[in-house]
């Protein structure tokens, strides 16, 4: 049931439009997707295990239909990622625009549909880090970042002002998909429609408005801010876009590219002070398939050096004598290629990447775990096989409908003809976990979080 304070307000928003919003509460969801770049070297749509159809905004993005497709092998070793379509517009307003080799910031990640959108303009050479408030939720943004096989990535479990210390004028792109009252995802939730509010709207608003200030700090000069939310008050919206020009004279909104045209609607035009309506986009429901967001792009004065280089002093550390000797040992034995720079911070062995320093504060992850130095010797992290399976001399490739990857899935051992020793299994070519190989036997180590019961 929704509250008659929010349907009288979108009657004044949407005028004769309001019931074909209101009609569109009986609809089914739109299910969609995006391919991982850091998995597939040519991203190929025709790989997909689902009937899909291109998003038209959305370099990488599909529309498909399937019955439980996260437990599809090809969606455990990465392959895409599964994201509601109108959330993939806001990153996708900035394909084409961006120089490579640039460190990004996604301020409020979990899950982590923009931040690996994001990643996908150029995984080997960007660097994304993801920030995440709340603990648990860091959880799920590691998890998909693993899943992913994300190298170049970090993740912060950190407020805003505290980003804003830490890394003033670092980032050629700070994305924030804000905090909000979350209206355009009433129609697929009743908790959502029972938690709705003017109160929280308004708490919201101003919660925002903090977050967009401490933000700001972090942009590079000629870098970018991307604004989104998934909510259709013109106060987290358009006031906010307003509120943020005024205060901040050094950054411009971007006109957001014409194939947005068809799918979205321009701001609410009353309340646009400053700056024309068609630079703001919304989605709504019953105007492009998906739910509601919001976003503006801003962009800095000044002219953007791309940069992967961290200002501020690195915490972690050179690996000592016998954690050396036993990488140098892993490596040599398991990959074609060794890594460049394999550091410590705190108890993780971690590939990085070049030039990525690792705050002393507030950090979830960073870089690749390589695994854990046990009694002389190297225990490989699962994250490790699926960001550099492709390196590892041995690798039994599976093919996703063969029962040797459901038993894979499942946590199974079983026969395997190939070279003892560490070994990536693939999933039609695709990294997606591990295993130890000892007289033509499989020994499954696959995580026990993610198998398939």
């Amino acid at each position: 049931m929704l509250d008659t304070k929010y349907t009288d307000r979108m009657k004044k928003l949407l005028g004769a439009d309001f019931e074909k919003y209101i009609a569109t509460f009986d609809d089914d969801r739109e299910t969609a997707l995006h391919l991982n770049a850091a998995k597939l070297s040519d991203i190929k749509d025709s790989l997909l295990p689902f009937d899909n159809e291109k998003i038209p905004y959305c370099r990488d993005g599909f529309y498909f239909k399937a019955d439980k497709p996260g437990n599809h092998p090809l969606h455990h070793a990465g392959m895409f990622y599964i994201q509601e379509p109108s959330a993939m517009a806001p990153v996708s307003c900035l394909e084409d625009r961006l120089p490579e080799g640039i460190k990004i910031l996604d301020a409020c990640a979990s899950p982590g549909g923009k931040s690996s959108q994001a990643a996908n303009f150029a995984p080997e050479k960007n660097i994304v880090v993801s920030n995440e408030i709340v603990p648990s939720r860091c959880k799920t943004l590691v998890g998909n970042i693993e899943r992913l096989g994300l190298k170049n990535s970090m993740v912060l479990n950190s407020d805003t002002e505290y980003l804003a210390k830490l890394f003033p004028g670092e980032f050629a792109l700070v994305i924030c998909d804000a905090p909000c009252s979350g209206e355009g995802m009433l129609r697929k939730s009743e908790q959502a429609r029972e938690e709705w509010s003017e109160e929280n709207v308004a708490l919201c608003a101003e919660r925002q408005r903090e977050i967009l200030d401490n933000l700001a700090v972090c942009v590079d000069e000629g870098g970018y801010l991307l604004y989104s939310t998934c909510t259709f008050s013109t106060q987290e919206n358009e006031e906010n876009v307003s509120y943020f020009l005024e205060k901040h004279p050094d950054f411009s909104l971007c006109e957001p590219g014409e194939k947005f045209d068809d799918v979205t609607t321009p701001g609410i035009a009353e309340y646009c002070n400053g700056f024309d309506p068609k630079n703001v986009r919304r989605f709504y429901p019953h105007v492009a398939r998906g739910e509601g967001q919001f976003f503006a792009l801003f962009k800095r004065e000044g002219k953007l050096v791309p940069s992967t280089e961290f200002s501020f002093k690195d915490a972690s550390r050179p690996l000592n004598k016998d954690e050396r000797k036993a990488v140098d040992e892993f490596l040599s034995k398991s990959l074609e290629a060794t890594p460049k720079c394999v550091r410590a911070f705190r108890e993780n062995i971690l590939v990085l990447p070049d030039r990525m320093a690792v705050p002393e504060r507030h950090v979830f992850s960073c870089g690749v775990k390589l695994g854990e130095y046990k009694s002389g010797r190297i225990v490989p992290h699962h994250q490790f096989f699926s960001a550099y399976g492709k390196n590892f001399k041995v690798r039994v490739d599976l093919a996703s409908d063969s029962p040797e990857m459901a038993k894979y899935l499942r946590g199974e051992s079983f026969e395997c003809d190939v070279t003892d020793g560490w070994a990536a299994i693939l999933c039609d070519g695709i990294p997606l976990g591990g295993a130890k190989i000892v007289g033509g036997f499989l020994k499954n180590h696959y995580p026990k979080g993610l198998r398939l019961l």
